[in-house]
């Protein structure tokens, strides 16, 4: 196959008509903004908002950890403004995964805090109305959420409307293999929470 990709190539350079594609220049790299103790260990994707607005999360800085907002400027360059700084006690701490957004609404999950498991929390874009949406409870749940959370609607059977799915690193099992959890959510609040599924070891582990 290559070789007659590279025949192709060469009889089209002859055809009249046709042409010539141009190389196109190096990607050009630069730096938008240099993470300090303000925002440090940011090891997360971001997340899109509105008006090219990126959310994202940094491990630690700011406290125990941040969920900041980057706002586009002038000559390639990022304006940051905090979202919300973990404090480290029933907030949570040391957020990890990425953000969701859910229309004026983020949703993420902290690795630590609360009750010493992590939680999953809510917080709009523009910084207000944070809340804890859920203390991980490490004996019976698992803890230390690390992947990133997905929105699910469910079933038309379902007294609930929609789920936030994600992942523990450790569980309440024997096994500590790690598990996913769901939380059934309406009005930003979380009516039932669940387990679909505890790893042994055999079928993943963290």
């Amino acid at each position: 196959m290559k070789t007659k990709f590279i025949l192709l190539t060469g009889l089209m350079m002859f055809l009249p008509g046709v042409k010539q594609l141009e190389a196109l220049p190096p990607p050009q790299f630069f730096t938008t903004y240099q993470f300090g103790s303000d925002y440090s260990i940011p090891g997360s994707a971001f997340t899109r908002g509105r008006n090219g607005q990126l959310f994202g999360t940094s491990y630690s800085g700011s406290g125990n950890g941040a969920a900041f907002k980057l706002t586009v400027t002038a000559n390639y360059s990022f304006d940051i403004s905090l979202v919300h700084s973990f404090a480290g006690g029933s907030d949570g701490a040391n957020p990890y995964a990425s953000l969701i957004r859910d229309g004026s609404y983020l949703y993420g999950t902290t690795q630590s805090g609360g009750n010493g498991a992590g939680v999953l929390f809510g917080v709009k874009m523009d910084g207000s109305d944070y809340s804890v949406l859920h203390d991980f409870d490490a004996s019976t749940e698992g803890a230390n959420a690390q992947g990133i959370l997905s929105c699910v609607s469910l079933s038309s059977l379902s007294p609930w409307g929609r789920a936030l799915i994600g992942t523990l690193s450790t569980d309440g099992s024997t096994h500590d293999a790690g598990g996913i959890f769901g939380a059934a959510i309406s009005n930003r609040m979380v009516i039932q929470t669940f387990l679909p599924h505890i790893f042994d070891g055999t079928d993943g582990k963290f």
